[in-house]
């Protein structure tokens, strides 16, 4: 498998990204729509479902064509300007200003539509990420397919919940930690 550790990495930055990124909406919607049981279960629904589909969409897909680095590269690109965009305290502050402006402010409403934009189109992204790099694990079995990428980006989403929370947003700050992401995702 020492092969496949390139692979194996963006699968582990996928899940870093996923779980990073869930985190970081929940304290930064903090500000604007406070921090109740309510607000982060739209949020971890937010993210579980379309990580759900994405897995889905991506392994229905997974035949098709058009070659897989094209798509992973295509995926991250695009989950990356959405949390950056979503995740950013000037993104914040922008999308919340807009839609109190127009009259929107029901934090039940507002945390939604925040998630609708910024957290489930970059995590159906990145959920298409296992099933799509599974066809690139030539003569493995499927079970060992499996159990190596679950393993990675399970691996990635723990560290994405440790480390971004209790060091980067402990220490540096939130900006810090979705600069981090960035970072990685543009390893990727």
């Amino acid at each position: 498998m020492l092969r496949f550790a390139p692979l194996l990495f963006i699968i582990f930055i996928e899940g870093y990204a996923v779980l990073a990124s869930e985190l970081i909406a929940i304290r930064g919607l903090i500000s604007y729509v406070g921090n109740g049981s309510d607000i982060v279960s739209i949020i971890i629904a937010g993210v579980l479902l379309p990580l759900a589909a994405g897995y889905y969409y991506g392994g229905m897909t997974a035949h098709n064509r058009k070659p897989v680095r094209a798509r992973l590269i295509r995926n991250f690109t695009l989950a990356l300007l959405f949390l950056v965009l979503g995740l950013s305290p000037v993104g914040m502050d922008t999308f919340f200003m807009g839609l109190s402006e127009i009259g929107i402010t029901n934090r039940l409403l507002l945390a939604p539509l925040y998630v609708l934009v910024f957290l489930i189109p970059p995590t159906f992204l990145l959920g298409q990420t296992i099933p799509l790099s599974a066809r690139l694990f030539r003569d493995q079995t499927a079970s060992r397919i499996a159990g190596h990428t679950l393993l990675w980006s399970t691996v990635g989403s723990f560290l994405g919940s440790i480390f971004s929370r209790l060091v980067l947003m402990a220490f540096f700050g939130v900006h810090v930690a979705v600069l981090f992401v960035a970072i990685l995702l543009l390893i990727a």
